[in-house]
């Protein structure tokens, strides 16, 4: 709940395959068990070893690798998203949502939530930052809401909503959240909002 799990490989995740992992296990068996244990004991991350390079993976193989890879560390998924249609310049703009992290384990960094208000035909955007503490999130539903304001200095208009985590420095989308949809920009902007 407070530190990183790091694992590093004994051989390599290509030698699994061509050499097995000892003992009494099938291949299979031994990168199955090793998969399973390892995200019993919430791992963040998994060093193998100076390799093997990507198509270096055994095809056969690499599925189990990429479940693997989904499942380490954290996951954020956005189950549910409600928020008001319609604010005033200046006014409160509330949020509402359920998140679940399908990973392993929390984020140790307190990455911003942030919400984007973004003109489509005026390609200005305003971005405001939450208060959510996602290093709290652990596997699992997490529900959160907020009321942010508005800036005075924003247009009246229809904008896109859009939701990030932002680097530690708070400028730029940095963790890409485990939904479909996300802009190239990092952004994901499932909704609209009316500031009036």
């Amino acid at each position: 709940k407070h530190a990183p799990v790091a694992f590093e490989a004994c051989g390599t995740m290509s030698t699994w395959y061509t050499e097995g992992m000892g003992g009494r296990w099938t291949k299979e068996a031994a990168r199955d068990t090793t998969i399973k244990q390892s995200l019993a004991w919430h791992l963040s991350t998994m060093n193998p070893c100076y390799g093997p390079t990507y198509d270096q993976v055994p095809d056969e193989w690499l599925d189990a690798y990429r479940e693997w890879g989904q499942k380490m560390g954290y996951r954020f998924v956005l189950r549910r998203l409600a928020h008001t249609g319609k604010v005033s310049v200046g006014g409160k703009l509330s949020l509402s949502m359920d998140w679940e992290n399908v990973g392993v384990a929390p984020c140790y960094y307190a990455h911003p939530l942030a919400v984007e208000l973004s003109d489509p035909v005026g390609h200005r955007s305003f971005v405001l930052r939450t208060d959510a503490d996602i290093t709290g999130w652990l596997p699992g539903a997490v529900s959160y809401s907020t009321t942010l304001t508005l800036p005075d200095s924003i247009p009246a208009g229809d904008y896109r909503l859009g939701l990030a985590l932002l680097d530690l420095k708070g400028e730029a989308p940095r963790i890409r959240l485990a939904v479909r949809g996300t802009d190239e920009d990092g952004w994901f902007r499932p909704s609209r909002i009316r500031v009036q």
